[in-house]
């Protein structure tokens, strides 16, 4: 691939990724899709296997244009402007629906389409034909636009999800004041969307949690509470803004916590999605409020993500020192185990998926090999200085770091596709209380592997509720270790405070 393209050619990079102006995107032209923007240097790496040094010049070229955030890249506006260069065309289908835009590229896919969004079966002489279809992006990204009255039928489209949306507010609006119907909207302009990955978490997010809030009004204030801390977070210019939104998000997460403690002991058919959907809202609250001001604030270990108390107590019982966030996703199995069932099969099947991650037996050998560098060996010979470790706490950090370089592997074959809920499941969600415990009291190593698993928490800082905090993290871990562990840091703390990326 390098010689095809002739990598010492000035024009290589314009060449292979050719921008499109006018939906600001880049569209890798070997392989005829559009390549997320923060994706780019990694494409060119693992499929074109461009080495490093020819990338440079593709960096410089793609540092100078304007790109868009795949979720915001619209199609052609006008039918004339179909098909859109460089993209294939594909023959797909079209539901046929009044009002309904869905296009797809399968007919199993339009008759779980019919299912869910029409309530039918539907008819394939009728309810849907061909249409041909091109694509931005590929994977979970993917988004279907055809030729056939593209602008007529998208502006009927958000016409359409406008009035869905309004008669969402206007519905469960009842009883609100003023602030918080502004807070309500808020969340149905901007704030579910920070929640979404594709098509099917957007219509969940957007009008399947909301319609159950009727009955689960824990479910409303912990929206409403969520939407607060976002809109605080908007507000960082406005001090006195920001601490009115901050106090009001404090107020409906007071009232949500008792009632949804209650619900999670009695668990039922009638209340079990609105308890999932509330504890992914429970995260995100988790974090949102636990932003230290500054990187100078005097940052604790417990506070930034998986311990709660005094760091250092050694008399804590393992699954007391657990925040709530992290307690209900590593029972949530066994807390909802009767409902279970009804939850992969019900409208918040999506959801579920963030337990069902198996991470399989792969591990990241060369992650591993450093990570198992960090156990002292208590030798003469060696030169090592360091406290020799108990076989326990030995095994106990065994254990965590396979866990954790299994994760790296998972990872590395899921980038782009994880969301914040994955990523969490497949680290903090498997270890062991014993590491949790060791974490808790300060041990160098359980804090050693904690720094590394910032690498992987990075993945999540474009998140409003998570931004700036896997160096935050870090940091603090750096503060807490004793001069002869810092060196085992080194690795993760320069790829979490620099640009460089674990895979390139």
């Amino acid at each position: 691939m390098e010689s095809s393209h002739k990598l010492d050619d000035p024009q290589a990079p314009a060449r292979l990724l050719h921008y499109l102006p006018d939906y600001q995107v880049v569209v890798c032209t070997a392989c005829k899709y559009a390549v997320q923007p923060h994706g780019i240097l990694r494409h060119l790496k693992e499929i074109h296997r461009i080495l490093r040094g020819h990338r440079r010049k593709y960096h410089r070229y793609i540092s100078g244009l304007s790109l868009r955030d795949p979720k915001d890249a619209t199609p052609p506006e006008r039918a004339d402007q179909f098909p859109v260069p460089y993209l294939p065309v594909e023959p797909g289908l079209r539901c046929q629906s009044a009002g309904c835009p869905y296009l797809c590229a399968s007919v199993k896919r339009m008759q779980a389409h019919w299912r869910l969004e029409h309530g039918q079966k539907g008819d394939p002489t009728s309810d849907w034909g061909p249409a041909p279809l091109q694509t931005f992006f590929r994977g979970n990204l993917l988004h279907y636009f055809t030729h056939e009255a593209v602008c007529s039928s998208q502006t009927f489209y958000n016409s359409l999800q406008f009035h869905k949306m309004n008669a969402a507010i206007s519905s469960i609006q009842a009883g609100l004041n003023t602030m918080d119907t502004a807070l309500l909207e808020y969340y149905f302009q901007h704030t579910y969307k920070t929640f979404t990955r594709d098509e099917e978490t957007d219509r969940i997010w957007r009008l399947v949690i909301p319609s159950m809030t009727h009955q689960n009004r824990f479910l409303l204030h912990g929206m409403l509470a969520c939407t607060s801390l976002h809109r605080a977070y908007m507000s960082t210019g406005d001090p006195t803004r920001k601490k009115t939104y901050l106090l009001r998000a404090y107020h409906h997460q007071d009232i949500a916590l008792p009632q949804f403690r209650y619900a999670i002991e009695q668990p039922n058919r009638d209340n079990c999605d609105a308890i999932l959907a509330f504890a992914y809202l429970l995260v995100v609250y988790s974090f949102g409020t636990d932003q230290p001001d500054s990187a100078e604030s005097d940052l604790d270990i417990g506070s930034l993500l998986f311990v709660t108390g005094n760091a250092g107590e050694r008399h804590t019982e393992p699954d007391s020192i657990l925040p709530n966030w992290l307690h209900i996703l590593r029972g949530g199995c066994s807390m909802l185990c009767d409902v279970w069932g009804q939850l992969q099969e019900g409208p918040l099947r999506a959801l579920t998926r963030a337990w069902e991650i198996n991470l399989g037996e792969g591990r990241d050998l060369s992650c591993l090999d450093r990570l198992m560098s960090v156990i002292p060996q208590g030798s003469v010979a060696t030169g090592d200085s360091r406290t020799v470790w108990s076989e326990d706490i030995t095994a106990i950090y065994r254990q965590a770091a396979i866990q954790l370089s299994q994760s790296f592997a998972f990872m590395r074959d899921h980038q782009g596709t994880l969301t914040t809920w994955d990523i969490l499941r497949i680290w903090p969600m498997e270890v062991s209380l014993e590491y949790m415990a060791l974490l808790h009291q300060g041990h160098p190593g359980a804090l050693i592997l904690l720094a590394y698993f910032c690498v992987l928490l990075r993945q999540l800082e474009r998140h409003w509720h998570f931004e700036g905090r896997a160096a935050l993290l870090i940091r603090a871990i750096q503060g807490h270790l004793s001069p002869e562990w810092l060196s085992f840091i080194d690795e993760p703390l320069e790829m979490v405070l620099s640009d460089t990326s674990f895979w390139e």
